[in-house]
This record gives C-alpha cells, sequence and structure tokens, in this order.
C-alpha cells in the first residue's frame, strides 16, 4: 500500500472507527454541468479507503455517519439521519496555511487533528473522544 492510501485510511480511520459498524458514510459526486450529485455510501472507513473517485467530479462527503431513513428514496444529511460524528471541522477556503495556524494559535484552540486541502482551500479537524 503506498504512502498516500495509508494516510487517507489513517484520516478515514478517525473519523470513522472500524468497531463502529453502525450506519453509512455517505459520499457524493458532483460532476462538472449538472446541479445533483451521485451519491454513494459505504458501511466502514475500510471500504471507503478503497475508493477511487472520478476524476472528472468534486467530491464531498458528510463527517456524520448516516441513518436508514429515507425521503423520496434517498438517504438525506437532515438531522434525523446524522447519527453521530467522531470529529468536528472548520472549512477555510481562500486563506493561506499560514494564516490558518497563526489563528489557530492567537484564539487558543488546540492544534488540528488532521489538516487536509480541500482544493480551494483547508479542513481542520478535530477528533473527539465521545460520539
Amino acid at each position: 500500500m503506498d504512502k498516500a492510501r495509508i494516510r487517507i485510511k489513517k484520516f478515514l480511520s478517525l473519523l470513522f472507527p472500524e468497531n463502529d459498524s453502525y450506519g453509512l458514510i455517505e459520499v457524493r459526486e458532483f460532476k462538472q454541468n449538472l446541479n445533483y450529485p451521485f451519491k454513494k455510501t459505504f458501511k466502514t472507513s475500510n471500504e471507503l479507503s478503497l475508493y477511487s473517485p472520478p476524476e472528472n467530479c468534486n467530491i464531498y462527503f458528510g463527517i456524520y455517519k448516516r441513518g436508514y431513513k429515507r425521503k423520496k428514496g434517498f438517504l438525506d444529511g437532515s438531522i434525523e439521519n446524522c447519527l453521530h460524528t467522531r470529529a468536528i471541522y472548520l472549512d477555510f477556503d481562500d486563506i493561506d496555511l499560514e494564516q490558518i495556524k497563526e489563528n489557530i494559535i492567537m484564539n487558543k484552540i488546540p492544534h488540528p487533528t488532521a489538516i487536509i486541502d480541500s482544493g480551494h482551500g483547508y479542513h481542520c479537524y478535530w477528533s473527539l473522544t465521545e460520539k
């Protein structure tokens, strides 16, 4: 397994531990020129770590495990379908990583557990000890 895949698997297991099999992990693929996503679901972080997204899509995923209630045949991100999360995150767009780190220190926020380049900025994740 290459280093990038190992880092992805480690990050996903932070959000979705393997021993937490309740609920689904939802991924949304937004293809260019389409206003609606193609949705995929995965049962575990290991299953998700094997996913290879199409190159012509913007990919989004929820940090909450999804429930099984369906509206109009689809799982959605409504509050009744968001079961639990193992992390919180902040989304920073159009800001330099060094500025983000300075703001975190200046505001006495704990160092993030993970920082991910989102393509338009950065996502800072903090793992939680309880669901």
